[in-house]
């Protein structure tokens, strides 16, 4: 669990430095870019959640909370542009149902994600540990603070 958080953790690190400038123009995607990652590790978190007692759950909770954590500046960035991929790497989770517009990041999605982080914090039934619930409250800020700038 702990292998699968911090590779996530340090995808969102480089995905930051690389949305930090100077590009160039025949570099236009920065080579550290993960954020295709971050799309999947928050389809699997928030989109698509398994059992919230499961081991598994919790991962994916921490693992979407530290790109939050370490990457929120260009998430929010490429929500606001809707970035979108090629044919359907970034399609929504089984549980949005058919939707041909989230093939990336956009406003829609984030707003999802952030009730579901919201849902997470409120919930009584987030047997996490304290640790857990903290790194989420701390992403769930994250995410408030980026929309509201």
């Amino acid at each position: 669990m702990d292998r699968f958080i911090n590779l996530n953790a340090f995808a969102a690190r480089l995905t930051t430095l690389s949305a930090q400038p100077p590009h160039t123009a025949l570099e236009p995607h920065p080579t550290f870019d993960y954020s295709l990652y971050a799309i999947w590790t928050l389809r699997s978190a928030l989109e698509d959640p398994v059992l919230a007692s499961s081991a598994a759950a919790t991962a994916n909770t921490l693992a979407a909370a530290v790109w939050w954590l370490y990457a929120a500046d260009p998430l929010w960035a490429m929500t606001a542009r809707e970035r979108r991929f090629e044919r359907k790497v970034a399609a929504p989770g089984s549980s949005q149902g058919v939707n041909p517009d989230w093939r990336g990041f956009n406003r829609d999605r984030f707003d999802l994600w952030l009730n579901r982080m919201r849902d997470l914090v409120a919930s009584d039934g987030m047997r996490e540990s304290e640790d857990t619930r903290q790194v989420v409250r701390q992403a769930l800020e994250r995410m408030e603070g980026v929309a509201r700038n």
